[in-house]
């Protein structure tokens, strides 16, 4: 196997973190979700289409998988890094929070400082 140079080895080292990390906050939220060894993991999410649009206003691109075979529902997700995979589940809880009006508003997010 040919070395990587360190950047991958941290790239890959970051996206396992932020798959570990993921999956059981977004299986907390409702959402089934199916890790990969590649860098994405697919996501069931209620009504795929919106909820692409939904993210992408949110600024965060991801790709509806329903109209595959097999994948009603699916969302592919590129995993972060750990340390973006914050922003991006504050920003999913606001989509799934337009998507289901009637449920409790998140906690609020403090920056850091």
């Amino acid at each position: 196997m040919p070395r990587r140079p360190p950047y991958y080895r941290w790239l890959v080292d970051e996206v396992d973190k932020a798959r570990d990390f993921l999956v059981p906050q977004l299986r907390q939220r409702g959402l089934a979700t199916y890790p990969t060894p590649a860098n994405f993991m697919l996501v069931q999410v209620p009504e795929p289409g919106r909820f692409c649009a939904l993210l992408a206003d949110q600024g965060v691109y991801i790709r509806d998988r329903s109209d595959l075979p097999r994948l009603p529902g699916f969302v592919r997700l590129t995993l972060p890094t750990r340390e973006q995979s914050d922003e991006l589940l504050r920003r999913i809880d606001l989509v799934l929070l337009q998507m289901r009006p009637n449920l409790r508003s998140p906690a609020p997010v403090t920056a850091a400082l």
